[in-house]
């Protein structure tokens, strides 16, 4: 049986997100906005979503933020894919 995309988004989720903190840790702006690049693509596939913002944004300032900054965006995106992975899995997302 051939998996849905949510599926799919969430058997790789994490490794994409690994990716983008991997690249903000070893401060590589190249590999941010890659791997930022990526992350958003996945995400697009469900519409927009806070989670989407969040990925094109650091895809977009990889180049002149602080690796703080990004830092900071980072955890910003891990909430926001929390409530998405929420969504997609039918739990309800927190109030």
């Amino acid at each position: 049986k051939a998996k849905s995309w949510s599926s799919r988004f969430l058997d790789h989720e994490f490794l994409q997100r690994c990716a983008i903190l991997d690249s903000i840790l070893r401060q590589q702006r190249g590999k941010l906005a890659v791997a930022a690049h990526c992350f958003a693509s996945s995400l697009s596939s469900f519409g927009d979503s806070a989670a989407l913002r969040t990925a094109k944004q650091l895809e977009e300032s990889a180049d002149k933020i602080s690796f703080r900054q990004a830092f900071e965006l980072f955890e910003r995106l891990e909430s926001d894919v929390r409530d998405l992975t929420k969504t997609l899995k039918g739990a309800p997302s927190a109030a």
